[in-house]
Order: C-alpha cells, then sequence, then structure tokens
C-alpha cells in the first residue's frame, strides 16, 4: 500500500522457515556471540507469531494515514 502511495515498485524479500534454525546453527559455530546474538534474535522473532490480540482502538484506516502524512 505504501508502495504504491509513492509510486515505487514493490520489492519484498523473504527467507524461508525452514532455513532460520540451521542459519542460527551455523553462526554460533562460526561467530563470536556479539555478533550472532542480534541476529539470533532477529531470526527467532521472524519465527513467533507477531500478530496483536487485543481490542483494536481508533477509526483510522493505514491507508488513510499514508494519504495524509506522505
Amino acid at each position: 500500500m505504501a508502495f504504491r502511495l509513492v509510486k515505487n515498485p514493490v520489492k519484498i524479500s523473504s527467507i524461508p522457515l525452514w532455513t532460520i534454525k540451521p542459519m542460527i546453527g551455523l553462526k554460533r559455530l562460526f561467530a563470536s556471540s556479539k555478533f550472532y546474538g542480534p541476529i539470533e534474535f532477529f531470526m527467532s522473532a521472524m519465527i513467533l507469531k507477531n500478530a496483536p490480540q487485543g481490542k483494536h482502538y481508533g477509526s483510522d484506516s493505514l491507508e488513510a494515514f499514508y494519504r495524509k502524512n506522505i
């Protein structure tokens, strides 16, 4: 939606979920904890379900927000 409103081509990259756990293990073997720690956190967060579970507030849509602020 945001790309469409600013008239840019959509470019979304993804990593298959089945590759994340082996990549974490390999990073532990070949890298220091200072390097792989933040990467491990990011990859672990990608596995979790991060959808909001609470009540919805407000009446504005995301598209209306983008149109007003872009």
